[in-house]
């Protein structure tokens, strides 16, 4: 009997870069958002494959961590974790396979290795297909980053270019700022920065488990950009002396803060300022898939001698909650 083995495989970047919404984050990786489904498709040779006997199983990989499930002729019933579909309409027998892969809304966020095993009996075959990044999914109403409004999705998410405010409440200054998530090589230096954190290096399988959270990937990504208890990377400098390093005015946009911090093998990049960290991890934030703008604070009461006392409390909803409301809204603890 003549074997089956798989010759050829299409990750059909430009398809599912339209359909995920990622098309220029990456030029060396596919890069999809959970809770939709990617097509691939497989080409065999030897005999044709036949869907009454060959069986298809994949496995995702992330890090040291994996999720295995089998290709089915049905479309999964639940999103809520990952499945693949043999495309309908193919014939029983055929040389080419078409398959969608369903990644969990609650997956999480990395770069997975992608494998499958082909059960042809007698034979049985393992293959490495590639990798693909995985982002969160604005788009997706199972994903708790979901927005409905596609004016603020393109916002939040999408547009690489906007506007700071500085200044004073009275005299307040816009200037212009490259989020610049589309250059290239910024996503994987967004990936390096999850994966040389604290939580990744203290404990990396449940750093993995946890990157399913967006509460947590901000956590993360909020105390890399400052690189006073890590390597994150942007050291601040309000001295107004700013020798051995650039003047924070004088960054325009955060590719240049990025690259330089990888390029350096993740030195801190001098120097920053709040606004500028706000820009860079406003950055990473879209690039991740979760919705972020930068928003300015004219009158703190770090700034102004106030008491620094949290008087007001407000719900997820903007809403103004009482003071016997507060234990409902605890975060999850980091760490």
């Amino acid at each position: 009997m003549e074997d089956l083995i798989l010759k050829h495989v299409d990750l059909e970047i430009p398809t599912n870069e339209l359909s995920h919404e990622t098309k220029g984050l990456s030029s060396k990786h596919l890069v999809v958002r959970r809770g939709e489904p990617f097509k691939i498709t497989l080409f065999f040779q030897g005999r044709l494959f036949n869907t009454d006997r060959d069986s298809l199983v994949f496995r995702a990989v992330l890090g040291g961590l994996y999720v295995e499930f089998p290709a089915t002729l049905s479309k999964p019933l639940s999103y809520s974790r990952w499945n693949a579909e043999i495309e309908p309409g193919i014939s029983t027998h055929s040389h080419t396979v078409t398959v969608n892969i369903f990644a969990s809304s609650f997956s999480s966020v990395g770069l997975y290795d992608l494998r499958l095993h082909v059960l042809a009996q007698p034979w049985q075959h393992s293959y490495r297909i590639g990798e693909f990044v995985l982002l969160c999914n604005p788009w997706c109403p199972a994903d708790s980053v979901y927005f409905q409004n596609e004016e603020l999705r393109e916002e939040y998410v999408k547009n690489d270019v906007g506007l700071l405010y500085m200044g004073t409440s009275k005299n307040v200054v816009p200037r212009p700022w490259e989020f610049s998530q589309y250059e290239e090589g910024i996503l994987e230096i967004c990936l390096d920065l999850l994966n040389i954190s604290p939580q990744h290096r203290s404990n990396w399988q449940m750093d993995y488990l946890r990157r399913s959270d967006p509460v947590y990937l901000s956590r993360v990504v909020c105390a890399m950009i400052n690189c006073e208890d890590d390597r994150g990377i942007l050291k601040g400098n309000w001295s107004g002396v700013f020798r051995n390093g650039v003047n924070p005015s004088e960054w325009t946009g955060s590719d240049d803060i990025l690259k330089l911090w990888a390029e350096s093998k993740f030195k801190p990049v001098h120097y920053g300022q709040c606004w500028v960290f706000a820009a860079v991890m406003c950055t990473v934030m879209r690039v991740l898939g979760i919705p972020c703008r930068v928003v300015t604070n004219f009158n703190s009461a770090h700034d102004t001698n106030g008491n620094l006392v949290i008087e007001e409390y407000y719900d997820e909803m903007g809403k103004k909650t009482t003071h016997d409301q507060r234990q409902h809204l605890e975060f999850p603890r980091v760490g």
